[in-house]
């Protein structure tokens, strides 16, 4: 369940998340690509390196100490080809998404929007479009 902002949150956000808010951005968008061959596992969720590992095909990052951004190209899943560009400042975060012809686009950006917020983010921009 989520916790409402400026809750206690913050201190079970690993010490990466806080430096570098990018990260905390990528791994709920990670974790939401259906992988085709994942099936139900009653045990403990697949770490975020065995996660990326399976499904970025490319990316590429950069910052100049206020800014981040970082482009991600999806290589497997119901998203494979789909392009997400994430740009962060501070704790505000734009969130640019390109899915591939035959993806679902179900209800992606409010999904996204609220796993973002949840996390104390605050969404400046969030476009999904095929």
């Amino acid at each position: 369940m989520g916790k409402e902002r400026g809750s206690s949150e913050t201190a079970a956000i690993p010490p990466a998340f806080v430096i570098d808010p990018l990260m905390g951005v990528l791994v709920p968008i990670l974790q939401r690509v259906e992988h085709p061959l994942a099936a139900p596992v009653p045990t403990a969720a697949p770490s975020f390196a065995e996660l990326w590992g399976k499904l970025v095909r490319k990316i590429a990052w950069g910052g100049d100490g206020r800014r981040t951004t970082a482009r991600i190209e999806i290589g497997e899943g119901d998203w494979a080809g789909a392009t997400i560009v994430v740009s962060t400042v501070a704790r505000e975060v734009a969130v640019d998404i390109d899915l591939p012809p035959g993806a679902r686009l179900a209800d992606w950006r409010e999904r996204i929007a609220q796993r973002l917020e949840e996390r104390g983010l605050d969404v400046a921009e969030l476009t999904v479009r095929q």
